[in-house]
């Protein structure tokens, strides 16, 4: 059960890191 907790957390903080590379990436390309 905690361990299906502790990836389910992984796994959203995973998402939320590549949300925001995709907002930093999409933002870098508007820029040039």
């Amino acid at each position: 059960m905690w361990l299906r907790a502790n990836f389910l957390v992984q796994l959203s903080n995973a998402t939320v890191l590549y949300i925001r590379a995709n907002v930093y990436l999409c933002l870098f390309m508007y820029r040039q």
